[in-house]
């Protein structure tokens, strides 16, 4: 499952608490018992059919993903209702979080993802000319241009704003791409087939996937068609762990957390004439150019990390997908180092490495040297995507993440550039339309400069 990580998880968690604490009653910590630490956060006894020679998916798991990747791919047109409940409880309350979301989509580049009902969020429509965004609690849209694929509109930061922090984990934005298993395999370190079961009425394949930290689970229709009827990620199987300080003293420690996906009225290939993707603004509502010009897509996030700005990048050593080492501190009082911190199932991280690279490239005799830093993926999942992605770069290999710790990586991607004395120049967080103009300019600012020279 593709993750848009331009949030942490810890960013994710928070925003759901602050709601969640809003209604549940503020108490004291409780120590967990030795028996709740040990608990595992699924217990399911499976028999798997043989792996496939990925090594990720059992046989059967495989076949069905397949099956549901080529169904939606066969599909000019569908229509379907999307609930999402946010469900959090604590030893005397327990909170329900809804919204109700009709969703039409009408290939390559036409969708309308329309709130009917539920908790603050809003609307996204694009109607092959336009994008629009709509923020139902500020009752303001925005406007931008229509992207060529539907996957990309996902990737926008005002689409997170509008449908909500976890509607990434819907597989919602998987089913809109040119390649539904690829995207639906991103990440996945291992898919097993759970079983047959029954879902509102329904036959259901039940389906396992393991990525990492997380696990998320996927219930598709056994009949015959292959719609997807349930998601269910496991986000906050350590929701105490999990909490920034600042809620961590008024959401309790027994507070449990869970979060499902669930699809109704799949329509295949409906008629949907060209008004059902206009967009309409609601009374009284006004444009904005931006709904949060703090999110990383608008301004990219340097608050936290500001600190770095001006001084001493941190030295390291890691190896790199060629098999060679990289020694950081060979480029000092020599090179302007930009490091790019990603990962192969971060969507925007895919937007801004091929931009990245292509800005770096540009500067190429300049004394500019550019390492792609892979967080937490191991040497084959890097080398192959980089090589399915047609991106003609080494990277750098932070298996465990002791470089991005250095770096204060919370968010990726998360663009770092150091000039020729070592000291940190510019940080950015986030994929923006303008980052190649700025990447650029910020570059050739420091090219230009004595500290370059």
């Amino acid at each position: 499952m593709k993750n848009y990580r331009l949030f942490t998880r810890t960013t994710l968690l928070g925003v759901s608490l602050v709601m969640a604490a809003t209604f549940l009653p503020i108490g004291a910590d409780a120590k967990k018992t030795k028996g709740e630490k040990k608990k595992s956060k699924h217990e399911v006894t499976t028999t798997t059919a043989p792996a496939t020679s990925s090594g990720v998916a059992d046989q059967k798991s495989d076949e069905i993903i397949h099956q549901v990747s080529d169904f939606y791919l066969g599909l000019k047109r569908w229509k379907t209702r999307l609930i999402q409940k946010l469900v959090a409880s604590s030893e005397s309350k327990t909170v329900e979080l809804l919204s109700v979301v009709d969703v039409g989509v009408k290939q390559p580049n036409l969708i309308a993802l329309n709130l009917r009902a539920g908790m603050p969020g809003g609307s996204m429509y694009c109607d092959g000319t336009n994008a629009y965004f709509y923020s139902q609690i500020l009752n303001k849209y925005s406007v931008k241009p229509a992207p060529t694929e539907l996957e990309k509109l996902f990737g926008d930061a005002s689409s997170r704003y509008v449908n909500g922090p976890y509607a990434m984990y819907s597989l919602l934005p998987s089913l809109v791409t040119k390649d539904p298993y690829a995207s639906i395999m991103a990440g996945v370190k291992k898919a097993e087939y759970v079983g047959a079961e029954d879902v509102d009425g329904i036959s259901c394949h039940h389906i396992r996937f393991s990525q990492d930290k997380f696990t998320w689970d996927l219930w598709v229709d056994a009949g015959k068609n292959p719609w997807i009827v349930k998601v269910s990620p496991d986000l906050f199987a350590d929701v105490a762990g999990s909490l920034p300080k600042t809620l961590g003293r008024i959401v309790a420690r027994s507070t449990k957390m869970s979060l499902t996906f669930r699809y109704k009225d799949w329509v295949a290939n409906p008629s949907l004439k060209e008004k059902f993707f206009k967009f309409v603004p609601p009374p009284e509502s006004t444009e904005a150019k931006s709904f949060a010009p703090e999110t990383a897509e608008e301004k990219p996030e340097k608050s936290e990390k500001s600190a770095m700005i001006g001084k001493e990048a941190p030295s390291f050593k890691v190896t790199l997908t060629d098999g060679s080492q990289l020694d950081f501190g060979k480029h000092k009082n020599k090179d302007v180092v930009v490091l790019d911190f990603w990962a192969s199932w971060c969507p925007p991280c895919r937007e801004s490495l091929p931009i990245v690279t292509r800005v770096t490239k540009s500067f190429q005799g300049k004394h500019v040297v550019f390492y792609p830093v892979n967080v937490g993926e191991d040497v084959e999942t890097v080398k192959g995507y980089l090589t399915k992605a047609g991106i003609d770069a080494v990277a750098a290999l932070d298996t465990d993440k002791k470089v991005s710790g250095l770096y204060g990586v919370n968010g990726i991607p998360q663009t770092v550039i150091i000039d020729k004395n070592g000291i940190v120049q510019f940080l950015d967080v986030g994929y923006s339309s303008d980052m190649e103009k700025r990447l650029t300019a910020d570059l050739d600012s420091l090219v230009r400069s004595k500290s370059a020279k």
